[in-house]
């Protein structure tokens, strides 16, 4: 955030506040979406273990990445894993 206030001359608090005015979210929330969204991509279509993705997609513990894809899941890792493999539903 503090890249893109400089960048855009605005300072992180107000750059914040523009962005959940116009999208409903805050940035942050986004960034985690797309994390959980690419880990839940890796873990359906690839062999990598749980926390070689979870690194991989800036997540700083494995634990912290299971917590994310339950919550957006309702499920953990290793069982969405297998939702690929039984041939259910995309990403």
């Amino acid at each position: 955030m503090r890249t893109l206030a400089g960048v855009s001359g605005l300072s992180p608090q107000h750059l914040n506040r523009l962005y959940n005015s116009v999208f409903g979210e805050k940035p942050i929330d986004y960034l985690w979406r797309l994390r959980v969204r690419r880990g839940a991509y890796l873990l359906r279509h690839t062999g990598m273990q749980i926390s070689q993705i979870a690194y991989q997609t800036g997540f700083k513990t494995p634990n912290h990445f299971s917590r994310k894809i339950r919550e957006r899941y309702h499920m953990t890792p290793r069982k969405l894993r297998e939702t690929k493999w039984r041939g259910h539903g995309a990403v």
